[in-house]
């Protein structure tokens, strides 16, 4: 029996794993599915999913293509830099968990032993992560009702995931981080020079958060070129783009590759306020 870090969503208690499941001494039980992650979602929360199989597909490939790689190396460095020995991580919003194993991997080469979590409402995204990187713990759960301890956690990962910020400061540590990834003003505008007619620049977030205070901000900058049609159709399921664009204006984007386009991200560290 192995005392893990998530807490029953029925009563609170501390979950243990025991034969394939997660239990609680009030003897609530969460099965373990062959993925490798647990659903602990309840009441009308367990009917949503989350992204869909295609978008999380989708996703997958492009990650994997390396088109990120710039984003995925500065975030890996700035978690070592933030984080001491046997520091609890929870990556809230994992998705299919590219950036969670990245930096799973990176801490763990840089001797830190450290926990690494992952929390998402998509049960499609948990199955591929769970099956990818069988050494995380993931869970399906509410960023908004997280199945966490207050003071738990060291460092959230806030990864184009929606911002939960009063779950987030309640299960941080007094001392602890977060680190929020987030689009900057000219990222992907090559994209969008191709689909609208007038192409505008990303509207950037206030950097003023209520219950954190801002420690650091690091901007990651380069050029890609989507090598295939397949790629360039990735990028753009993945986006919010995809939604907010007609059938027509999609259409400009068949057979486009291979297309230039700026990528631009904003690494920024906060610590909870006291």
């Amino acid at each position: 029996m192995t005392t893990e870090l998530f807490l029953c969503p029925h009563c609170r208690e501390p979950l243990v794993t025991q034969n394939g499941s997660y239990l609680c001494k009030n003897h609530h039980t969460f099965d373990i599915a062959r993925q490798g992650y647990v659903n602990l979602l309840t009441g009308r929360a367990g009917t949503q999913h989350g992204d869909n199989r295609d978008m999380i597909a989708a996703r997958r490939r492009f990650l994997s293509a390396g088109y990120y790689a710039p984003l995925v190396e500065a975030v890996c460095d700035t978690a070592v830099r933030h984080t001491e020995h046997g520091a609890t991580v929870l990556d809230a919003g994992c998705g299919e968990c590219h950036y969670t194993a990245a930096v799973d991997a990176a801490l763990s080469g840089a001797g830190r032993g450290a926990r690494v979590l992952g929390l998402d409402i998509s049960r499609e995204a948990l199955s591929l992560g769970g099956r990818s990187y069988p050494s995380l713990a993931l869970a399906v759960a509410s960023l908004y009702d997280l199945p966490l301890a207050d003071g738990s956690v060291d460092l959230l990962l806030e990864i184009f995931a929606p911002h939960a910020g009063g779950e987030y400061a309640r299960v941080l540590r007094p001392s602890g981080k977060m680190m929020l990834v987030i689009p900057d003003a000219r990222h992907l505008f090559g994209l969008k020079e191709v689909l609208y007619e007038k192409p505008y620049e990303n509207r950037v977030q206030d950097t003023a958060l209520s219950c954190f205070r801002l420690l650091e901000e690091i901007s990651v900058k380069d050029r890609i070129t989507l090598k295939t049609d397949e790629d360039l159709w990735d990028l753009f399921t993945m986006t919010p783009y995809f939604y907010r664009t007609s059938p027509a204006d999609k259409e400009k984007l068949r057979r486009r590759a291979p297309l230039d386009t700026e990528i631009s991200f904003k690494i920024l560290i906060y610590q909870k306020a006291e």
